[in-house]
């Protein structure tokens, strides 16, 4: 028996203690895994990001002091749960009444395809806004003017977003004035409006970091194009504005891609060796950190999910036609496995992953859109045959198509990248029925 210990029993031991021991050893963190997260940190105040955090504050407050107080209690909040997989804190943001945001009709979503005329038949009707409606007309053209943009909370996977939605309202607002004055006879003043609009869209989603606020500011950016070329449309494309192509800086999301990046990178450090590892929604589940840590290495897991940003980065610096030439056969990079080492890593690894270069692509679209609207500049008018234009993502003859109902010029895109009319101008609307003042 004592030979079975000393030559059995004790050597299994030993191995499997020198196997946990080995096990505990991560990976160092990859370098440009560090340098992506440190693209996310703030560098300096930003009163932009705070205006915008407190855009929505009750009339008669200020977006400004609203935002720094949410700011303060984020900061907290951050500060509680930043070793805490679970999230969890005992933090309370204050409560208010917000500034609303628009409602009903003339909030439709500009890609339906119904939208645009809802739109203009409001703005024909010369409906009186309300002191709600000013006021968020106001916020949105203030939010605009101001050039420092830059995020100033940690990009967590539940991250306090500030109020994205409300900008869409202050667009929607600025397509509606612009189509007012064009009906009330002022069509220079209109264009000045939107060719104003247009550069300050511009030049805040070239600093958005955040994925969701670049989305939205790239459906603002589409919305004031397709009313920009209505009104060239209905009142002569001489009082067109100079409209400068979209740079590879405006299609470059090396910003927001490394904050997604970074949502993974803070979760998978803050579940090193936690004891409720392994806990579900319904069972608590205390477990060693050793444990935790022999079937789970942050490092290993952080580096293994750097493939696909890079390559979502890296899609977004390509030229037009170089993006539609990848998006046909495009495949997603695939995280390495490492199941002795990193098991439940790898399975986390795995598991579906948001289509990052769909969101890419509307960035694409958004040049392919200024790029048509620049031709049909030059052109004085829309052509009777398509002919005369050309794509910046194919030189086929095929590349350009009207849409069915011919208030649309499309741009042929690749794979998923043709969504919600963002790759088509619209150059025509047939007006809804014009709603009646309450």
């Amino acid at each position: 028996m004592k030979k079975f210990f000393v030559y059995v029993v004790l050597p299994l031991l030993l191995v499997m203690v020198l196997g946990v021991a080995l096990l505990q050893i991560d990976d160092p963190l990859d370098p440009d895994a560090e340098a992506l997260v440190a693209l996310t940190l703030p560098t300096a105040e930003s009163e932009a990001y705070l205006y915008l955090l407190g855009f929505d504050a009750p009339a008669g407050e200020s977006p400004l002091e609203l935002g720094q107080t949410l700011l303060a209690g984020i900061r907290e909040i951050e500060r509680q749960i930043a070793n805490s997989p679970l999230m969890e804190h005992d933090v309370t943001l204050p409560s208010y009444d917000g500034l609303p945001r628009l409602e009903g009709e003339l909030a439709c979503q500009w890609h339906h395809e119904r939208c645009p005329a809802q739109v203009v038949a409001t703005a024909q009707a010369q409906l009186v806004w309300s002191a709600e409606q000013e006021m968020l007309f106001q916020r949105y053209q203030h939010f605009l003017a101001l050039e420092d943009y830059q995020s100033q909370s940690l990009p967590l996977l539940n991250e306090y977003l500030p109020p994205f939605g409300h900008l869409l309202s202050g667009q929607r607002l600025t397509t509606l004035k612009a189509l007012q004055l064009a009906d009330a006879g002022k069509p220079d003043k209109a264009v000045a409006l939107l060719a104003d609009n247009l550069q300050k869209i511009r030049h805040q989603q070239q600093r958005a970091d955040d994925l969701v606020g670049k989305m939205v500011l790239l459906a603002a950016l589409s919305e004031s194009l397709d009313t920009l070329s209505l009104l060239l449309v209905n009142h002569g494309y001489d009082l067109a504005p100079p409209l400068p192509s979209f740079s590879a800086a405006e299609r470059d999301f090396t910003s927001p891609i490394a904050r997604e990046f970074a949502m993974g990178y803070y979760m998978f450090a803050s579940m090193d060796r936690h004891p409720q590892f392994f806990s579900t929604n319904e069972e608590v589940v205390e477990a060693p950190g050793w444990l935790v840590r022999a079937v789970f290495k942050p490092n290993m897991s952080i580096n293994g999910s750097l493939g696909w940003y890079q390559q979502v980065i890296a899609l977004s610096q390509l030229s037009p036609l170089d993006f539609a030439n990848h998006m046909q056969d495009f495949e997603p990079a695939m995280p390495p496995s490492h199941w002795l080492r990193n098991a439940t890593g790898s399975i986390l690894l795995t598991i579906a992953r948001a289509r990052l270069q769909d969101y890419v692509a509307a960035g694409f679209q958004a040049h392919g859109k200024i790029d048509l609207l620049q031709q049909l500049i030059a052109l004085g008018g829309v052509p009777e045959t398509l002919q005369p234009l050309n794509s910046p993502f194919s030189t086929s003859e095929d590349a350009l198509y009207w849409s069915e109902d011919r208030q649309r010029l499309c741009l042929k895109m690749p794979g998923t990248a043709e969504q919600r009319w963002g790759h088509c101008l619209l150059v025509n609307v047939t007006p809804a029925p014009v709603p009646q003042a309450e």
